[in-house]
């Protein structure tokens, strides 16, 4: 008994166990928040998702959203750990477990299903064996730990039982992560692209349709993409929607994090600017007023940078 009570309390190797309590679910909002919003900006998502588009890509809408609701629904378990953890509940150690072999066994769920969605890319790159590496190391020496550790059975001694605050608490987060979802999925809809893609996009008179022609231009170039254009920079593809056209790019021998965001657009602005004023193949967007957006993203899928040049940009002739 009195061995017991030495043992009591948040110490020892229960520290570190508390140390990767707390920061996970850190780590998980800015997974979220880094990884997911990306795919839905600037057209992207209704350009992988529209069958016809020519960046169409099978599975890929449900690949994304089963990623985001585990993602989320692992947020607030760890969330709901965190405080099972500082509020000693004998149910902690089953919670974390849980949570351990839920999330290593989806990340190599995960990374298979890729490799099917993305046959061309090699899924295991050196980021995904270093979290599938974390993932192990969690399962084969914490879940142990949390099972023989005197002091675990020590200190978490509270009783848990689920009231109806706890139930009310796991209903909440269940209609956030409903919510979330369909923010994120709703997107302004991407028409089907023409069937005739040697369409003439000049328009020949007043009533026309911008989108419309924006979108017929993205199909022509996109037959030809992705392509490298040297040995850093990968041209992944177009899109024209909501207004304006979008040229999207992969450094591909860079994260997102190794690029100074100020001093890449400080470098490309003056020759993207003068790409769209002066080349032919921007004529038509200068020529109806339309922003082109460059948007430049990491190997990591991570953006980079957006860069708009309007029209106004050029200098008048």
């Amino acid at each position: 008994m009195k061995e017991n009570h030495q043992l009591e309390g948040l110490g020892g190797w229960l520290v570190l166990v508390g140390l990767g309590v707390v920061f996970s679910p850190l780590r998980l909002l800015i997974l979220i928040t880094q990884t997911y919003p990306e795919l839905f900006a600037d057209g992207m998502w209704a350009l992988l998702t529209t069958e016809g588009s020519s960046s169409y890509t099978p599975y890929f809408a449900p690949f994304v959203i089963g990623e985001i609701i585990f993602n989320v629904g692992i947020f607030f378990l760890s969330t709901y750990i965190v405080y099972l953890f500082f509020t000693k509940k004998n149910s902690f150690p089953a919670f974390y477990i849980l949570m351990l072999v839920a999330s290593f066994v989806f990340l190599f769920l995960d990374t298979i299903i890729a490799g099917v969605v993305f046959p061309d890319e090699a899924v295991f790159d050196p980021e995904t064996i270093k979290e599938l590496t974390r993932g192990l190391f969690g399962v084969a020496v914490w879940i142990p730990y949390l099972l023989i550790s005197k002091r675990v059975k020590a200190t978490f001694v509270e009783p848990h039982n689920l009231s109806k605050e706890t139930r009310l608490v796991f209903s909440i987060c269940l209609l956030t992560l409903v919510a979330v979802i369909s923010i994120l999925i709703v997107d302004k809809p991407y028409d089907a692209i023409p069937q005739n893609n040697e369409a003439i996009f000049e328009p020949t008179d007043k009533d026309f349709n911008l989108d419309e022609i924006l979108m017929d231009k993205a199909s022509i170039i996109n037959k030809n993409l992705p392509m490298m254009l040297d040995d850093e920079t990968r041209f992944d593809s177009t899109a024209g929607i909501n207004g304006q056209f979008v040229y999207k790019y992969t450094l591909v021998n860079y994260f997102a994090e190794d690029i100074d965001g100020k001093l890449f657009y400080e470098s490309m602005q003056p020759q993207l600017i003068n790409d769209v004023c002066a080349t032919d193949e921007f004529k038509v967007f200068v020529d109806l007023h339309v922003p082109v957006k460059f948007s430049y993203y990491g190997k990591n899928t991570q953006k980079i940078i957006s860069i708009t040049i309007d029209s106004d940009a050029c200098p008048n002739e």
